[in-house]
């Protein structure tokens, strides 16, 4: 229940950009405000003890793990999608092309 509760919580930033090693990175698209989930779950390690939990969207922008973790999952998330709907004769090519993308964000 308060997984659920957690996720549905959204942020709305209308044009506020937020520095993140020295790159302003804007939480609006397209002249419409993005609304990034305020919480995320993320492994946290505590006295070498890790443990799931919650942290807020800016915790997660400007630390550094949490912030690979994030990315981490969210490529594994994108190679799901892939393997699920590359059968659709129209995801195919996209889903073509996020495997590439991702295969050389690997590279570096």
């Amino acid at each position: 229940m308060a997984r659920l509760l957690i996720s549905s919580i959204a942020v709305v930033i209308e044009r506020e950009e937020i520095p993140i090693k020295n790159v302003p990175i804007s939480v609006s698209r397209n002249d419409r405000p993005i609304e990034p989930r305020a919480f995320n779950n993320v492994r946290v390690y505590k006295n070498e003890i890790s443990d799931r939990g919650y942290t807020t969207l800016l915790n997660v922008l400007t630390d550094e793990d949490l912030r690979k973790q994030t990315v981490i999952k969210a490529l594994r998330e994108l190679r799901s999608w892939c393997s699920k709907y590359r059968i659709y004769d129209e995801l195919t090519p996209i889903a073509s092309d996020i495997d590439h993308m991702i295969d050389e964000f690997w590279k570096k």
